[in-house]
């Protein structure tokens, strides 16, 4: 059964060894490959993504891949769950390690304990907003930074899952696929030209959610999200009117009526001088939501229920990949 953190138990496709990693459970998957909770050599935690194969095999990828995962290892861990190790240009599969952060993703702490107060979400966004500047200067576009990816720590959020969402997107060129998430992505990468300017628009999105419940974008399918994010205003409803002008200029059709990180910092310092204790998150974030970070950390949750157990499979990786990848266009 999946657990928030832990994710599900292997199956006999798993593989047992990711390079240098032991796999013990499955935390997850999606188009672009499967994420996994392993062990390094010695007692620490990684979540290790693998790319599916038919990804590594488009033109350009792989070097791209390995280009830009390695240059996301530069920025400071201080606001994301650091990119730890990237497998050699000649491996067999694409995969990365990232250090595994026990803390609950943004969309789950909502579901959990229930919409944040604009403190809440001002402390949030700031949190946010520094590490984008972070990426930022070290060249990197995030382009998914949606609440799944952002992980709310005590000392502040940790945004996640960057330095290959750029390389995925050039293989989306041929593919007439857009990697991203529908709901989130700016307009102008919709039409394939992401940029920082489109990471703000997504962190605008995001305050939506933490505020609302949900993103400013909706809709039955897809595609009607898509064409409502080029052409209709965004869904406010619901929004404290505190946060309504800037995340209103963050969610601009045009980048450049979107404000700058350092508007961003200048505003949250308007909020953060008449706080308390303006680095400590019991300031800003109601008990319920301090209650699901601190069980997601606690010994208690930190621990299986069950022994891990390795399946007895030694079927290579690439076939159960590939496997999955033939079921999944399947359906």
């Amino acid at each position: 059964m999946p657990d928030p953190m832990w994710g599900s138990p292997l199956d006999d496709r798993d593989p047992t060894t990711v390079g240098p990693y032991t796999v013990l459970r499955v935390l997850g998957q999606g188009g672009m490959g499967r994420v996994y909770l392993a062990r390094g050599l010695g007692t620490r935690l990684y979540a290790v993504k693998v790319i599916r194969p038919h990804l590594a095999d488009e033109d350009g990828f792989r070097a791209r891949f390995i280009r830009e995962a390695s240059a996301a290892r530069v920025v400071s861990a201080a606001f994301t769950a650091p990119v730890v190790e990237v497998s050699p240009p000649d491996a067999e599969l694409l995969w990365m390690a990232v250090a595994f952060v026990a803390a609950p993703p943004l969309d789950t702490l909502i579901e959990r304990a229930g919409i944040l107060p604009p403190g809440g979400v001002w402390w949030v966004a700031a949190g946010i907003a520094e590490a984008l500047l972070s990426f930022h200067g070290a060249e990197l576009v995030h382009r998914d930074l949606k609440p799944a990816n952002v992980l709310v720590t005590t000392d502040g959020p940790r945004v996640i899952d960057f330095g290959i969402v750029k390389a995925l997107d050039a293989v989306s060129t041929t593919s007439t696929h857009v990697m991203g998430t529908s709901g989130y992505m700016a307009p102008e990468h919709i039409r394939g030209a992401a940029g920082p300017a489109s990471d703000v628009f997504a962190l605008g999105a995001v305050m939506v959610f933490a505020a609302t419940g949900h993103a400013p974008f909706e809709g039955p399918s897809a595609g009607d999200v898509l064409a409502q994010t080029l052409y209709r205003p965004p869904n406010l409803s619901g929004l404290p009117g505190e946060l309504a002008d800037m995340v209103g200029r963050c969610l601009a059709k045009e980048t450049e009526a979107r404000p700058s990180l350092s508007q961003i910092f200048e505003e949250f310092g308007h909020h953060r001088d008449r706080t308390f204790t303006p680095h400590a998150a019991a300031s800003w974030l109601p008990a319920t939501a301090l209650a699901v970070i601190e069980d997601f950390g606690s010994p208690s949750s930190m621990t299986p229920t069950a022994p891990f157990q390795p399946p007895a499979t030694t079927r290579p990786i690439a076939a159960d990949l590939q496997e999955r990848a033939r079921a999944a266009q399947a359906l």
